[in-house]
This record gives C-alpha cells, structure tokens and sequence, in this order.
C-alpha cells in the first residue's frame, strides 16, 4: 500500500508545532501530510489545494461541490466542526467519498 495524501486545508489557530507533532504518526506511517495556515474561501484556491488528495481535513471552511468534483482522487472528507452544511455533501456522496465529523 502506498502512503496517502492528506491535506488540512485551513488553520486551527494551533502553534505548527502542535500541527507538526500530530502529523508524526501519519509520516511515520508513510503517508504524506500537508498543512495550510492561511484561510481560503475561494473555490479555484481550494480546488488546488486539495489537487490529489486522498484526505481533506477542514474546520468551519466552506467546501462546495464545484471543490469535491475536480478532485477524482477524494476518500474522505474530515469536518472538525459541528456542523456540515458548509460541504457538499450530496456529491461527496454521489462519488462515494465518506465524510467524518470530528468535533
């Protein structure tokens, strides 16, 4: 199996090193982490940053259909908030993408 591809699309308000330490036992593991501390709600930003992902991690940040459907390689989007009105879910599911929500 090779490692996957996650990406935490908006910052947390966590000091990186927090973020860096969290992301050791994925490294670890072989899977690739990357992190965006600068918050994006436009849909061109967020399509690149999630260009080949395996893994979308967001909080309260937007993310749309026109987001999930240029992303063929989507598993799995991460909601670390409570809510999920703010993601598409329909086409999320429709592409048989599982959507977890942390909070």
């Amino acid at each position: 199996m090779t490692g996957m591809l996650v990406k935490l699309l908006e910052p947390l308000n966590v000091p990186d090193s927090l973020i860096e330490k969290l992301a050791e036992p994925l490294q670890k593991k072989g899977h690739e982490f990357v992190y965006y501390n600068e918050k994006t709600t436009d849909t061109k930003e967020l399509a690149k940053r999630s260009e080949n992902a395996d893994v979308v991690m967001i909080a309260n940040n937007p993310y749309p259909t026109e987001v999930i459907n240029q992303n063929d390689n989507l598993k799995l989007i991460n909601v670390a908030f409570t809510g999920v009105d703010h993601v598409g879910i329909a086409d999320a599911k429709n592409q048989d993408i599982a959507l977890l929500q942390a909070y």
